[in-house]
């Protein structure tokens, strides 16, 4: 988000009211902090047709009022206006739920969310300071290079990168460089002061991980062959088997690994002689949820000996096991390692289709992340940046490019689509897209 340095009289913050306790709370706080501001409605704010020229829009999350401020966010955030909101703070697993959901859609809207008052006070400072008509550069006096050194360390935790870190000066400032880059440099110059080294970093952290020269544009339109998607997403409502979820997925940019359904053990064998690795069979079947329950597949297999020998055993499982019979054994090169993470599909009542996204092989509530679909890449890649996630910063961009196909699917097939499941998705060195190693796609009724 890029902060421009608009000139105008209305240099007040905009704090628009929501539940009244918090919105008095944070409005003392301002005071306190010498911050000025302005109390406006939600409704104004969300129907506004020319967006007021203020420094910032803040506000706390609230369930009542979250549709208001998905608009506020999305609108101006859209426009270069800052959304800052005091975020509950909750956690999937040990906090209130629908409360963790608004925050990461705040954010996923454009906002910045932050849960320590002191830190989002300190960061509505450095916004008003950066985007008056000629600001200087933000600065941390300090006695000691040991001050300096703390605020550049807490810096570098935070994941900011430093123009400059020579012990040898006394000032160090924080400014915009030629790239709309937040950066630290050593220098002299007049400018804001940051007192609290810790408080300084977080919040120049929140600001940093959101700031860009633009706001991320929409990706690329899928469109997807539409006879093909008409053929397999057609009543009547049923469970797809893996074969044709992974097609119907392929068809929005979902890729899976390198694998083949196969009919005889023979083929079987052919097909896995040529990954020469070690591979996985599975049953392929509709109406098969899980397949590790039943021994419906078969890890870490060597050699054609072995792929002959699982690929009967399966092939007669497949046969007697109720209740449909199977379309054949799957046989794939096994992906071991990588950054992986699984997604479902839910259709929430207050927010619509949501992406919930969670480490691991295997769906495990409570979920991580969240998206509302349709995402973009950048808006994906965004959550994915708030959790402990492995992998490096290419994994994490295969995984969202994925994740915001997967989304796009799941809002341009609403009617159609009743579940719909990736586990895993995994992101490796050795491929140029995450790889969907299961999936499972149910067609809903028609309406």
């Amino acid at each position: 988000m890029a902060f421009p340095k608009k000139g105008g009289r209305h240099r007040r913050i905009l704090l628009a009211t929501a539940d009244r306790s918090s919105t008095a709370y944070l409005g003392s706080a301002l005071s306190r902090a010498g911050i000025p501001y302005s109390d406006v409605t939600n409704r104004q704010l969300a129907a506004a047709r020319d967006l007021p020229h203020s420094p910032a829009v803040v506000f706390a999350a609230s369930l009542r009022h979250g549709p208001a401020q998905l608009t506020i966010a999305d609108r101006y955030a859209a426009a270069d206006i800052p959304v800052v909101v005091w975020s509950s703070g909750e956690g999937p697993a040990t906090g209130d739920r629908e409360a963790w959901l608004l925050d990461r859609l705040l954010e996923q809207a454009g906002a910045l969310s932050c849960a320590e008052l002191p830190v989002l006070l300190e960061a509505l400072r450095i916004i008003r300071h950066l985007r008056q008509p000629s600001s200087d550069p933000l600065r941390l006096r300090g006695r000691t290079t040991p001050l300096l050194r703390r605020f550049a360390a807490a810096l570098v935790r935070q994941g900011v990168q430093l123009a400059h870190r020579s012990a040898a000066h006394s000032a160090w400032s924080v400014g915009v460089d030629q790239k709309n880059h937040l950066v630290l440099a050593a220098g002299t110059t007049k400018g804001l002061t940051l007192a609290d080294p810790s408080i300084s970093a977080s919040s120049i952290a929140l600001l940093s991980a959101r700031w860009s020269t633009t706001r991320p544009t929409p990706d690329e339109p899928i469109i997807p062959p539409n006879e093909e998607v008409a053929m397999i997403a057609c009543p009547p409502p049923r469970l797809l088997s893996e074969s044709a979820s992974k097609r119907l997925g392929a068809c929005f940019g979902i890729t899976a690994g390198p694998e083949r359904l196969c009919r005889s053990a023979t083929e079987a064998v052919r097909f896995a002689s040529t990954l020469d690795a070690p591979v996985v069979l599975k049953i392929v079947k509709p109406k098969l949820t899980d397949k590790l329950a039943g021994g419906a597949v078969q890890t870490d297999v060597h050699g054609p000996s072995a792929v002959r020998r699982v690929y009967h055993r399966l092939d007669a499982l497949g046969k007697s096991s109720p209740p449909t019979k199977a379309l054949g054994v799957l046989v794939a090169l096994q992906i071991s390692g990588g950054a992986r993470l699984w997604l479902t599909m839910e259709d929430h009542r207050r927010w619509g289709r949501l992406v919930l996204i969670g480490a691991g092989d295997r769906p495990v509530e409570p979920a991580e992340f969240v998206v509302r679909a349709p995402a973009t890449s950048a808006q994906v890649s965004l959550a994915l940046s708030r959790g402990p996630l492995t992998g490096d910063r290419d994994s994490r961009q295969k995984l969202a490019r994925s994740i915001a196909r997967f989304s796009q699917m799941i809002d341009q097939l609403r009617s159609s689509i009743g579940r719909a499941e990736i586990h895993p998705l995994v992101a490796t060195a050795d491929f140029d897209e995450a790889r969907a190693l299961d999936m499972l796609i149910e067609i809903a009724p028609p309406d």
